[in-house]
């Protein structure tokens, strides 16, 4: 069942935007990542993050190889971390790494009008201790595809309306700083339905 559009528009106006009623639906998606393929990509998101908030590339190389989770990385994430630079990511990030975890079941809320919990990062293996990921892993499912299409429809409209109010020049440190937590969430997501690479993933509005 396609998502409610209704349910989207009701959703944008309760963060204060404006949505576009002629947008068209969505075509029915489904997976093309694997819950590995995502938990693989979430961790190395995570130690991406780690790197940036200052936790030295040559560790975080280390332990995503003995957890195998290399291959996951973008090639220009790679190429930082192996030569011992921060990736060139900001802070948004961590907002990539949110919906994807929420995807896989880790966290129940996804909202992008609300800040992240400060202790995130408490539900991740401890890279600082090269802690194991098997344990993690193992708790992380799949949500169900039409729970994947209604957030996807939610944050399509969103991005859309969002995007109109800063291309009108209204460009607000709200609507800014709400562009981009839109953006970052809303890829993974797109990531897990689209059959590309990561970086290859199309936010079309």
């Amino acid at each position: 069942m396609a998502p409610n559009r209704n349910v989207s528009e009701a959703y944008v106006r309760s963060v204060g935007f404006e949505p576009n009623p002629h947008l068209p639906r969505l075509d029915v998606v489904q997976y093309t990542k694997s819950a590995d393929q995502a938990a693989d990509r979430l961790l190395t998101m995570y130690a991406c993050a780690a790197c940036v908030y200052g936790f030295p590339p040559d560790k975080a190389m280390n332990w995503m190889h003995e957890e195998a989770i290399l291959p996951a990385l973008t090639i220009e994430e790679f190429g930082y971390i192996q030569s011992g630079k921060v990736p060139p990511v900001n802070g948004n990030l961590v907002d990539s790494c949110w919906s994807l975890a929420w995807a896989l079941g880790a966290v129940e809320i996804l909202n992008p009008a609300k800040e992240l919990p400060d202790n995130f990062v408490t539900l991740f293996p401890d890279i600082k201790v090269a802690a194991a990921t098997s344990m993690f892993r193992s708790s992380l499912r799949l949500r169900p595809i039409a729970q994947i299409e209604e957030a996807l429809d939610i944050y399509y409209c969103l991005h859309n309306a969002v995007l109109n109010e800063v291309l009108a020049g209204r460009r607000s440190t709200r609507n800014l700083d709400m562009l981009a937590t839109v953006q970052y969430q809303r890829h993974s997501l797109e990531w897990l339905v689209q059959d590309c690479e990561w970086d290859d993933v199309s936010l079309d509005t």
